[in-house]
């Protein structure tokens, strides 16, 4: 599960939660090469594909949390 996300998932661009998550170089690192995931990039896109919001996903039992800056960047969180 992954917070923001709701039921909807990525069936729902442009929605009030994340909706695009790249799993696979994740699982890929881990599994070939023993290493794995730490925080993981997922983002809010609209119907025509622009990234309206960038956030991390934070492995539990971390959570987000904001550091400073513009909100809707992921440069902007980290995980605690």
């Amino acid at each position: 599960m992954i917070p923001g996300i709701g039921h909807c998932g990525t069936n729902n661009p442009g929605g009030d939660g994340l909706n695009t998550v790249e799993f696979q170089s994740y699982i890929e690192n881990w599994v070939e090469n023993g290493i794995a995931p730490g925080a993981i990039n997922a983002d809010q896109k609209s119907y025509s594909g622009v990234t309206l919001l960038e956030k991390i996903v934070c492995p539990y039992p971390q959570q987000i949390k904001y550091n400073a800056g513009d909100n809707t960047l992921r440069s902007s969180y980290f995980c605690e």
